[in-house]
């Protein structure tokens, strides 16, 4: 699932390493960009909150979200930061307002187009292919070490934030937001085509993913998963080379977490 294109389009200089950004809405031309302080002389932040947050910009509206990046610039303007990762603690920040407004679903929706965002300025790192992964034996497994890829962020979402933020892609079938039954456990990340990607994951997989993040040795972290879960199945092996899979085709998997 793709990213809006406006904010794909923005985001991907970033993650090219461009220094400059033209924009063309204002005509201010080229702009060299090193850090928070030189930006803002420059370009509007509340733009730059407006293209990470689109959707919640949209369902908020222009003037309270104008109001609420107003006073989120003031108390997180980090001189030196770079100006890819302004805006992480804006959920945190709508979660700590006062003012009645925000809605957990909110903090969700937020939560959600941040880690996309997130997914498209994260470092790169040399992916596992499926083809090397198949020529691996038993005991290589045992030891081979995997990292999951920076862009990755997991996400517990007790609304339906995510389907929200995909409907109003479009202007038909707007989705309502309410609670599920279950908490949904969403996956993040970026693609082998340098696209943020989002699914909905199950509860076991959320968790091995988890625990490969934490151990960065998949057999250990595989067996750990199957020992504390209380979900029967009659093929554990298969299922986790299934995830290996599908991992390995996504991009999920690194050998490091080194930059290219």
């Amino acid at each position: 699932m793709h990213v809006i294109e406006r904010q794909s389009q923005f985001q991907a200089r970033f993650l090219k390493k461009q220094s400059a950004i033209k924009d063309a809405g204002s005509g201010c031309g080229a702009l060299n960009i090193n850090s928070i302080d030189e930006f803002a002389t420059n370009l509007s932040l509340t733009k730059v909150l407006s293209e990470i947050f689109e959707v919640t910009h949209q369902v908020i509206g222009d003037a309270k979200f104008g109001e609420l990046a107003k006073d989120f610039i003031t108390h997180h303007l980090a001189v030196g930061k770079a100006i890819q990762w302004f805006g992480a603690h804006f959920p945190k920040f709508l979660a700590q307002t006062q003012d009645g407004f925000t809605l957990n679903w909110l903090i969700e929706l937020a939560e959600l187009e941040w880690a996309l965002h997130y997914s498209l300025a994260a470092q790169n790192a040399s992916s596992w292919n499926l083809e090397e992964l198949q020529v691996k034996t038993p005991q290589d497994c045992q030891d081979m070490v995997l990292y999951v890829h920076s862009s990755v962020t997991l996400l517990s979402c007790k609304w339906n934030a995510p389907q929200l933020w995909e409907s109003m892609r479009s202007t038909a079938n707007i989705t309502a937001i309410q609670p599920v039954r279950k908490a949904q456990k969403i996956l993040v990340w970026r693609d082998l085509n340098l696209s943020s990607q989002w699914r909905c994951i199950p509860l076991i997989e959320y968790e091995l993913i988890k625990a490969v993040a934490r151990n960065h040795n998949f057999v250990d972290s595989f067996k750990q998963v199957k020992r504390k879960s209380k979900i029967k199945m009659d093929n554990w092996n298969q299922w986790a080379v299934d995830c290996l899979v599908s991992w390995s085709k996504a991009g999920l998997l690194v050998k490091n977490i080194s930059v290219n």
